[in-house]
């Protein structure tokens, strides 16, 4: 078992960043993502690598909390795991054990940010997770690292405060200061809805999770303590918006995507508490990706896809293949072929398996009768109706429901 790879995994669940780079310049520079270059006054990497070089030890984890109140845990992969003469080394982390809300006013204060670097540096903390429960998520950390030196309850805990002590730049005019943290964190985040919003259209729900999973770590307010409700469902509100585009670019007709999109956004404004959006929005994932891969079109001529469309709509109205034809303003003969090229089954084959997955539905949900249900899909001979459900489901209307009432 990799327990460098198990331990990220397990970071990966908290939303917290590892970092596995050897001990040269060039990694050094860039392994806190810019943040010491931007506040500090020629910070000098080469002396913290020297540092690093000199005194860090093996079995030891080193914790530190700067002067902005990141939480960052560091120790070197064993000998053993690298290339001989090599040093390699594992960041955890930044995160935050208190809301940015609570810890920004004084961490500005102490630091004597200028508004502009207030404003980076708030953008940066919404940018990392929170963890409230820091005792137990430590001990998860320090467990793992013993088990990847041999489980041999020997690790030792170096706590490093106030590590770097440099001096704040002050004095920078606000119009001159360039927003590159935040430019930074928008564009991950920009890809990371991207991302989001590719496998939605794709109808992939693992892939849409693990996404989804990815930018509630960066999104203000999805996140306890960060917002109020009414930020929360604001920003609900848009991720309905973008779900229902990526739902359409995936070719399904606009019938279905505004029920369920009128539906969510009801139900984003009955929420009275922030966790309630937090489970809303992995509903909504996993429906509009249902939505694709129910409804899709992609790769259906317009034809077909308008004929399957009006046939979806209309299901409880009688139609024949002439009108459809008339619909698509083509031959008979041109939509039978095409549609079964595209398709793989006739017009009617279809017509019918959608008729029947439609009295489905009222059988297990409803009182209706076997009449009553066929006149709802459109069929108004009761025994035509159950011929046509036994040929596609093995069995009749009366047979498939009491089938489904005994198994409830």
């Amino acid at each position: 078992m990799d327990l460098i790879r198990q331990l990220e995994e397990q970071m990966r669940v908290f939303g917290v960043s590892t970092r596995r780079f050897p001990l040269t310049e060039e990694a050094f520079r860039t392994f806190d993502g810019g943040l010491q270059q931007y506040f500090f006054q020629n910070f000098n990497h080469m002396e913290g690598l020297q540092n690093a070089l000199t005194y860090c030890e093996e079995k030891t984890v080193y914790v530190l909390t700067d002067q902005f109140e990141l939480h960052n845990y560091s120790f070197l992969i064993p000998s053993a795991c690298v290339a001989e003469g090599e040093k390699e080394m594992i960041t955890i982390g930044p995160f935050l054990t208190e809301s940015p809300k609570q810890l920004l006013p004084q961490v500005v204060e102490d630091n004597r940010l200028t508004p502009g670097q207030a404003g980076e540096l708030e953008e940066f903390f919404y940018s990392i997770p929170l963890i409230r429960e820091k005792e137990a998520f430590e001990s998860l950390i320090f467990l793992q690292i013993d088990y990847i030196y041999g489980n041999k309850g020997d690790i030792q805990i170096n706590r490093i405060e106030e590590y770097y002590g440099q001096k704040i730049q002050t004095g920078m005019p606000k119009e001159k200061e360039e927003p590159r943290l935040s430019m930074k964190v928008l564009e991950e985040r920009y890809d990371q809805e991207e991302e989001l919003m590719a496998a939605i259209a794709r109808g992939n729900m693992e892939q849409a999770y693990e996404a989804q999973k990815k930018l509630a770590f960066r999104h203000l307010n999805l996140r306890d303590g960060y917002s109020t409700l009414r930020e929360a469902k604001n920003m609900m509100i848009v991720s309905n918006t973008l779900y229902r585009k990526a739902v359409q670019a995936a070719a399904v007709h606009p019938f279905y995507i505004d029920s369920v999109s009128r539906s969510f956004a009801k139900r984003i404004e009955e929420c009275v508490f922030v966790k309630e959006l937090d489970d809303l929005g992995h509903e909504m994932v996993r429906k509009y990706c249902m939505l694709v891969r129910n409804h899709s079109l992609i790769g259906y001529s317009q034809i077909v896809r308008d004929v399957i469309n009006y046939i979806e709509c209309n299901i409880k109205e009688p139609m024949t293949l002439k009108e459809l034809a008339e619909i698509s303003n083509v031959s008979v003969s041109y939509l039978a072929v095409r549609f079964k090229k595209e398709v793989g089954k006739s017009v009617v084959d279809y017509i019918n398996e959608k008729r029947v997955f439609a009295a489905i539905r009222y059988l297990t949900t409803t009182d209706l009768t076997i009449a009553e249900v066929a006149e709802c899909v459109g069929i108004n001979d009761e025994n035509y109706f159950s011929r046509l459900f036994k040929k596609y489901q093995g069995r009749t209307p009366k047979q498939y429901r009491n089938l489904m009432q005994a198994k409830m």
